[in-house]
């Protein structure tokens, strides 16, 4: 529900096929988390995302509940940048930089837009991200603080009625 939220709120132009096409392709690309072979999965997030409501509240509990249950997996190290960091180095966009460890293959940088997106495999353009990110990661809670907010967070804003 919440990626289908994020579909529609990102294309509102978009057919209900091409929202159900992106959310099918989301689901699957977070279906290998899931393998025995799971690739490690660090995300650093903005605490404004956990503020926004997408959906509604119930779809906002579902996603807090899904990333603090992400975030225990031992191969998935999430991190919250709190509101308070007033010099944050976040990017303007969502940045995806894959490593693939092992392998002869370069570093990627992924950038999703509205209706496209880019991949750079140049050293230099990617290097510029890596220091990037390793930066925003500094400014952010460690791990077990971040839990602790998405935690907190959930209890206090998209608490269930009794």
């Amino acid at each position: 529900d919440y990626t289908r939220a994020v579909v529609q709120r990102g294309l509102p132009t978009a057919t209900a096929g091409e929202v159900e096409r992106r959310v099918e392709l989301r689901m699957r690309r977070r279906e290998l988390l899931d393998r025995v072979d799971a690739p490690h999965l660090w995300a650093v997030v903005d605490e404004s995302v956990l503020l926004r409501v997408l959906g509604s509240p119930a779809v906002m509990r579902r996603q807090l509940e899904h990333l603090i249950e992400m975030a225990e997996r031992p191969h998935v190290i999430v991190q919250v940048v709190p509101l308070d960091v007033t010099n944050a180095s976040a990017p303007a966009i969502p940045v995806t930089y894959l490593r693939f460890g092992g392998v002869e293959l370069p570093d990627v940088v992924y950038l999703e837009h509205i209706k496209s997106a880019n991949f750079l495999e140049d050293r230099d353009e990617t290097e510029e991200y890596r220091v990037v990110l390793d930066r925003l990661a500094d400014e952010a809670l460690n791990p077990r603080e971040s839990l602790a907010l998405l935690r907190d967070t959930m209890e206090r804003r998209y608490s269930v009625p009794d």
